[in-house]
């Protein structure tokens, strides 16, 4: 069995902690606060009925206030950019039919979906109609794999998250032994691969893999196959729900060497679950700490007054529906081949950092941020790259 519904997997631990506003349901025209003439129209992809309506809910909610206040600030002679809502309930069969949709509705660009398979199913129709997508969530490698030149991903892909915690683990934490714990899920596995490429590179530095069963973990064969590699660190790979009880066992069995992990386990449950034995725990992520960037702290405060705290999700929605809002007042108009160009070209400054795109559709500077767990809270440390967005 593979998870094929991974994206920004940290906004597991907030989605149920922001207010909701308005439901945002299937196919309904979404407006903007002001007096808008000719509006460039675009299209927002995602889950807004069904279990994971509230993810969807986050989405829309994201969007709404970014185009909102571009919308406000923009001049009598600017194009404003309203954008209307496609229920694609979580599903590949159904993501293909509204991104099919949504081509022939007159939207000059999509963002969306909110995760991987669906996303990856729907990418060729918005390929074959050139309309640009903005990926705001998905951290898939596959979601820019293809090529596609209309695809922009906002969050750090996989591979490079992975190779980019090894560097942290070399330089930062200067750990000259490791080992990768990954399972194969779909989650996991590219995360795992990026480490032990870059890690195994380091001069001196020698990572191993210890790979879990996915259906039936032997937890107490694991702990003896890391103990018998004596790492200084232990790396997860992949999510704190299905990898976490190993965080006891290595604990009980009398590992006293340190615990890091991707963003699989930036949430909730290692939290509330695990708080004790992965205390100390680094885990990366690409949800910087808005806190510590005073120039949206406008935006963040307006936000959290309509709808409570900004999700990684509803943050990540947010700047793609800024990118595209900046793109439109570059290029003063909002055909799909005008946007492509604009975004592929230019440097967006978002709620969550600055973007730039390479030809692949990846951010051209990737970044992650790192976060202790200390206490059962998650305290941030430090950011992979210095950008100048971040006050500390």
């Amino acid at each position: 069995m593979t998870d094929r519904r991974r994206f920004l997997t940290g906004s597991l631990a907030v989605a149920g902690l922001g207010a909701v506003a308005r439901p945002a349901l299937a196919q309904v025209f979404q407006g903007g606060t002001a007096p808008i003439t000719n509006p460039v129209q675009i299209g927002l992809m995602g889950p807004f009925t069904g279990s994971d309506r509230g993810l969807g809910e986050q989405m829309a909610n994201g969007v709404r206030q970014a185009l909102d206040n571009a919308n406000q600030g923009a001049s009598i002679f600017q194009r404003a950019v309203q954008f209307r809502t496609y229920d694609d309930l979580d599903d590949i069969g159904v993501a293909q039919q509204v991104a099919q949709f949504a081509a022939g509705d007159g939207i000059s660009a999509a963002i969306g979906h909110l995760r991987s398979d669906t996303t990856e199913f729907a990418l060729q129709t918005y390929y074959q109609n050139r309309l640009p997508l903005i990926v705001p969530t998905t951290t898939a490698d596959e979601a820019t794999g293809k090529n596609y030149d209309i695809v922009f991903r906002l969050p750090t892909n996989d591979t490079l998250e992975g190779r980019m915690d090894a560097l942290d683990a070399a330089n930062t934490l200067k750990v000259t032994a490791a080992v990768v714990v990954s399972q194969a899920a779909s989650y996991g596995p590219a995360v795992a691969s990026g480490f032990l490429q870059e890690f195994n590179s380091v001069k001196g530095a020698t990572a191993t893999q210890v790979l879990v069963d996915l259906e039936k973990p032997d937890w107490s064969a694991a702990a003896a196959a890391i103990a018998a590699h004596s790492p200084q660190l232990v790396y997860f790979a992949g999510m704190s729900q299905r990898l976490g009880p190993l965080l006891e066992v290595l604990r009980a069995a009398g590992y006293k060497g340190l615990f890091s992990a991707s963003q699989g386990f930036w949430n909730q449950t290692t939290m509330e679950h695990y708080a004790k034995p992965a205390q100390g725990l680094v885990a990366s992520t690409s949800m910087p700490p808005l806190a510590l960037a005073p120039q949206v702290r406008f935006d963040l405060d307006a936000y959290q007054a309509r709808y409570g705290a900004l999700t990684p999700v509803a943050a990540f929605s947010y700047a793609a529906a800024q990118i595209v809002a900046q793109a439109v007042r570059n290029t003063g108009g909002g055909s799909r081949s005008a946007l492509r160009a604009a975004i592929a070209q230019g440097a967006f400054n978002t709620i969550v950092g600055t973007f730039r795109f390479t030809p692949q559709g990846d951010p051209l500077e990737p970044n992650l941020f790192f976060y202790e767990l200390r206490e059962g809270r998650w305290i941030y440390r430090r950011a992979a790259r210095n950008t100048g967005f971040l006050i500390k």
